[in-house]
């Protein structure tokens, strides 16, 4: 599949289960004071058509999606859906798979699917096969709900919040056999959960709900360790990474972060929104950003400035 259609179809998958997409009237850069209104000539519409093309559609409330090669596999309550995303316009549901808890996120790496699954901790799936999904080893946590996941190399990264809510951390489980994954290290947030994480080189990047961004040292997975945090105003609840750019999704707004030294995060822009931000993906210098209950958000960084990309801007 050609990276346009991957994209295509990645872009499809994030708005599938969403009533609708929002929009906001029209976006400045920080600290511009009153957004300028849209070109008279110019309707809403219109500039959402100039952008986006509906090239199809599978599906109902779908929370997790990721994609490899000609297929997408969608977290959709308690089931994983496996899809043939080869021609973006006729998706193709190829297999299934119901996990014991609710597929919160989904990771995969070679043959496996690697679902966070909530209060049923990490579930391994074995994927070779499209069409006969099947479960080959798991990971119930001591406590708390697993509600992300990364995969690099031999290990599982699970972001986690305790049963009661108030508490969360990030969990390394080693994967090397997927038959019995094993808890192997773990660090507490200090914060009241973790909602997402991504990894990348020797760190793990932690949206942490009441700490924010929480970025740890796992050059030695079994023992990861604190090497910052960023704090600021809302709840954050998804994290990307495209270089040395951290994105957070939250509350109220969408923050963008200088990580280029893990030891010194700092916020360089935001773009507010009155939506609650869950989910944020990056690609092709576009960014995802997900609402909790106003569909999806395109949006593009150029640096100091955040834009929609909706409208024409010099």
């Amino acid at each position: 599949m050609s990276s346009e259609t991957r994209n295509a179809v990645l872009s499809c998958l994030l708005i599938c289960g969403l009533l609708a997409i929002s929009v906001p009237v029209a976006s400045a850069p920080l600290g511009s004071g009153e957004p300028p209104p849209f070109p008279a000539d110019l309707a809403l519409t219109t500039a959402v058509a100039r952008n986006m093309e509906y090239v199809g559609q599978i599906g109902g409330t779908t929370v997790a999606v990721a994609v490899s090669g000609d297929y997408a596999y969608l977290g959709e309550g308690p089931r994983l859906i496996i899809l043939d995303v080869s021609d973006p316009a006729a998706i193709t549901e190829l297999g299934f798979y119901d996990t014991p808890g609710s597929a919160r996120d989904v990771a995969v790496a070679g043959s496996y699917a690697y679902v966070a699954d909530f209060d049923r901790g990490l579930r391994v799936i074995d994927i070779s096969d499209p069409a006969a999904p099947v479960e080959v080893g798991f990971y119930d946590p001591p406590a708390g709900e697993s509600l992300s996941v990364a995969v690099v190399g031999d290990y599982a990264y699970l972001a986690d919040i305790t049963a009661t809510g108030v508490g969360g951390g990030l969990r390394v489980v080693d994967i090397s056999n997927p038959a019995a994954p094993t808890e192997v290290g773990y660090h507490s947030t200090l914060c009241r959960a973790a909602k997402d994480v991504v990894v990348a080189g020797n760190y793990a990047y932690v949206a942490a709900t009441g700490c924010h961004l929480v970025i740890l040292d796992i050059s030695e997975p079994t023992s990861p360790t604190l090497t910052s945090m960023l704090y600021k105003s809302g709840m954050d609840h998804g994290v990307a990474l495209d270089g040395s750019i951290a994105y957070l999704a939250g509350s109220n707004g969408l923050s963008v972060v200088d990580v280029s030294d893990p030891a010194a995060p700092k916020q360089v822009d935001f773009y507010p929104t009155t939506a609650w931000l869950q989910r944020v993906a990056v690609s092709d210098d576009y960014i995802y950003a997900t609402a909790e209950f106003d569909g999806l958000f395109i949006l593009q960084y150029l640096p100091h400035s955040i834009y929609l990309p909706m409208l024409a801007r010099n």
